[in-house]
């Protein structure tokens, strides 16, 4: 059980930085285009 809980922790926590990560690129790109 230990385990299973230690995959979907690491699971969701990469989940979550991606998610960061493609919101953080778009927000820089919509900003590129309004500073245009």
């Amino acid at each position: 059980v230990i385990l299973c809980m230690a995959t979907c922790l690491v699971a969701l926590s990469i989940f979550l930085l991606t998610t960061v990560e493609l919101l953080r690129r778009r927000s820089e790109k919509l900003r590129g285009i309004t500073q245009r």
